[in-house]
């Protein structure tokens, strides 16, 4: 049976500490045998579960306190509580993965600790004496040896030259990989900066200088992230453990309850407890509010396969037909594109660069318009600086500054194939017609719009009458999500489009608007919490610290320098 223990340790304000146990019952107590060690008291005490709803607490001597009763054996169900010299002991529903919650909060009862120290029989004196001995050689040898070296330099050459035990023996544990570098690894002082002070925030943030907090310490003052020290999430000395906190809680803790999930139209509203089947919501993805805004463009996150999941980038573009080789080759070797021949992956390999026009798509869809001067190409550009190119090249063929030898054919049917002989007028008026109906065809007919959305306000002033939209690429569909391609590129050995179309269905997309983005259903194929399967873990996909924010440096701005256990004892201990 898997039990999680959770224990608050350091009063009301303490930190809380989970502990994953796996046993078919679940003792506490002060033996080293117990399960969780709680020293000081009487009797160990044996948590075995009943049935789904309760479970049975049974202790040696009569100290479980119900109700004002005492007793050696209580039932206790969900949202009961009792006292054991003291602790209050508690059941939650634990999150996946877990059969039960078990909560310990408050501290043993002094009386009944010394009550219970008084009451144990004498220790043989041959072991009293060893005992005492054996202490008094490691606080000499590993503490004040090595206390009184920091101190005197001196005193250091002659402990590190004999052998002796140095501050080294301190560490509880190795460093991870990431701070086993120079000036980390061989300088405890560069996050140690006063000796039995636990690390203090300023000597995180002298490195990460650029970590933003979680969230907005002014709108969410209640949540008193810049009151919790970096060190209560990340520890280090903690191997094998990571010194990322990996554990869903972090999240779950205060996004079960958050009100901001919506949902598709006709789907239900689902918390976020874990990532599996009706545990999660259902992803948002980024689209373009086309409001008018007067900073701009404005990016919103709507439910997949809602209404509002629409790719607003003002292309007009068809992956069916471009994806199909008996519509579509590739210029150079005849075969049919990929999703590689447009969509170029980051360096980090999370998302892509953006697609454009002399990259991908110039190849193919020539900007070139006259066929007397097949070189000369028009800007991709605006639409007004398109008609003064088109403009300028017609005044410059019909006022002789360009060369009217022959003409071939012309590309279009339907469009006069000797333009300069057919106009009677003035070279200008010649110039300007053409430039005119070269616009029209362009903006109307084929050309630019066939890629672009074009607007078409009928103004007399052929300059100014068209409007080409904006291009919006999106470049992360989800903005509050991480993603990795590289473990996602070779899938069961297939690779190319064959592994890209089992998340993006590009080859039955037929419109622009359409957004080709994965759905939950597909990533619980191989990411389930339910069967714990890796990469199942909320740190997998959402990062705690966002890019965007209040740098932890100003939030935590009037906390740095302060001695974060100054309320410790044994510091109160050395003040008076």
């Amino acid at each position: 049976m898997e039990f999680l223990v959770r224990q608050t340790i350091g009063g009301d304000n303490g930190e809380t500490v989970d502990s994953g146990i796996t046993a078919k019952r679940l003792t506490l107590g002060p033996a080293a045998k117990d399960d969780v060690l709680l020293p000081g008291l009487k009797s160990s005490v044996s948590i075995v579960a009943n049935d789904p709803e309760s479970v049975l607490v049974r202790s040696g001597s009569r100290n479980l306190l119900v109700d004002g009763v005492l007793k050696k054996r209580v039932l206790l169900s969900h949202g009961d509580t009792l006292e054991i010299s003291g602790l209050t002991l508690s059941l939650f529903l634990p999150p996946s993965g877990f059969d039960l919650g078990v909560l310990l909060s408050g501290s043993i009862d002094p009386v009944d600790n010394l009550a219970t120290i008084m009451g144990k029989p004498p220790i043989p004196w041959s072991m009293r004496r060893m005992s005492w001995f054996l202490m008094c050689a490691v606080t000499l040898l590993c503490f004040v040896v090595p206390y009184y070296a920091l101190k005197e330099p001196n005193f250091e050459e002659v402990v590190t030259s004999a052998g002796w035990p140095s501050d080294v023996h301190w560490s509880s544990g190795p460093l991870s990989s990431v701070h086993n570098a120079a000036g980390v690894a061989e300088q405890c002082d560069a996050c140690h900066v006063q000796p039995f002070v636990m690390t203090q925030d300023d000597a995180c943030l002298a490195c990460h200088k650029t970590l933003n907090e979680h969230a907005d310490v002014n709108f969410h003052a209640d949540l008193g992230l810049e009151a919790m020290r970096c060190a209560s999430c990340h520890r280090e000395h903690n191997e094998p453990a990571t010194l990322i906190a990996q554990t869903d809680s972090l999240c779950t803790d205060c996004h079960v309850d958050s009100e901001s999930w919506t949902a598709a139209e006709g789907q239900p509203v689902i918390p976020v407890s874990a990532f599996a089947p009706d545990q999660h919501p259902q992803f948002k993805v980024a689209v373009l509010d086309q409001t008018e805004s007067p900073v701009g463009s404005q990016w919103t996150r709507q439910p997949l396969f809602s209404g509002g999941a629409v790719d607003n980038s003002g292309l007009k573009f068809n992956h069916e037909v471009h994806l199909d080789s008996d519509k579509v080759a590739d210029k150079d070797s005849g075969v049919a594109l990929e999703c590689g021949s447009c969509h170029t992956l980051t360096p980090d390999r999370r998302s892509f660069e953006p697609v454009n026009m002399q990259a991908h798509c110039e190849a193919c869809h020539s900007l070139a318009f006259d066929p007397v001067t097949p070189d000369f190409e028009l800007p991709h550009a605006s639409a007004r600086e398109v008609y003064t190119v088109i403009e300028g090249h017609y005044l410059r063929t019909f006022l002789g500054a360009a060369n009217s030898a022959q003409v071939p054919d012309r590309r279009r049917l339907g469009s006069p194939s000797e333009y300069r002989t057919v106009c009677i007028d003035a070279p200008y008026t010649c110039a300007q017609w053409e430039a005119k109906r070269e616009a029209r065809y362009q903006f109307e007919d084929t050309g630019c719009v066939t890629c672009h959305e074009v607007n078409d306000n009928n103004s007399q002033d052929i300059a100014k009458r068209y409007e080409v939209s904006s291009v919006h690429q999106t470049e992360d569909w989800f903005m509050y999500a991480k993603f990795d391609h590289r473990p996602h590129e070779v899938i069961d050995g297939r690779v190319g489009n064959d592994v890209c179309g089992d998340c993006h269905e590009a080859t039955t997309s037929v419109s622009a608007n359409d957004v080709l983005m994965p759905g939950i259903d597909l990533c619980f194929d191989c990411h389930n919490a339910d069967v714990q399967a890796e990469g199942s873990e909320c740190v997998s996909c959402h990062w705690f610290h966002p890019d965007e924010g209040v740098s932890s440096v100003l939030a935590r701005g009037d906390r740095r320098g302060v001695n974060p256990n100054a309320d410790a004892w044994v510091f109160k201990w050395l003040e008076k």
